[in-house]
């Protein structure tokens, strides 16, 4: 059995982001000598009053702290371009030494995909054809891909993440079409 957590420092009345952190590197150091296994950040834009930090740059700050611990991430992938994220998260898994897993989630709140001119219903759509894409950029020389949302025509490999063939990665679910998928 694993042991993990998602430190989430809850901001205090007045505190600054920079004490902020630094409450969680102190968590870090805290589990890390308890000897957890992982740690998990996720993601959510517009979520105050927690003011979440962007989980990717986030990780590859603590990642030297963490060791051994592994790193996770939840990123809410019908927001991303899967080039750009395939090559952060190739980089990503290299900074944690391949002991990085991601969690992929298709997000539900709606001020997000409104905010990212995205529709709700094509959520699980761009999900799917996101995975597919960043997939190939993890695995192949090179990636032709005609879809719904993305179009790519022999674009090279993203680069060599350490774990083969590429980052572990989780699917979130709340439901049962997600858990079926």
């Amino acid at each position: 059995m694993k042991f993990g957590t998602g430190p989430l420092p809850v901001p205090v009345e007045g505190e600054t982001r920079q004490r902020n952190f630094q409450r969680l590197l102190d968590q870090v150091k805290f589990l890390k000598e308890s000897r957890f296994d992982y740690i998990m950040l996720g993601q959510h834009y517009f979520a105050q009053p927690l003011d979440l930090m962007h989980p990717i740059p986030t990780i590859a700050r603590l990642a030297a702290d963490a060791q051994p611990m592994s790193l996770a991430c939840l990123l809410l992938l019908p927001f991303y371009n899967p080039i750009e994220l395939a090559e952060q998260l190739q980089t990503l898994d290299v900074i944690c030494g391949g002991n990085l897993t991601v969690t992929m989630a298709q997000g539900w709140k709606d001020d997000e995909f409104l905010a990212f001119g995205i529709s709700k219903k094509q959520r699980a759509s761009r999900l799917v054809e996101a995975l597919e894409v960043m997939n190939s950029l993890w695995t192949r020389e090179r990636t032709t891909y005609h879809g719904k949302y993305f179009n790519l025509t022999d674009v090279p490999r993203v680069g060599h993440p350490v774990q083969q063939p590429r980052p572990k990665i989780w699917i979130a679910a709340n439901g049962d079409p997600g858990v079926k998928r």
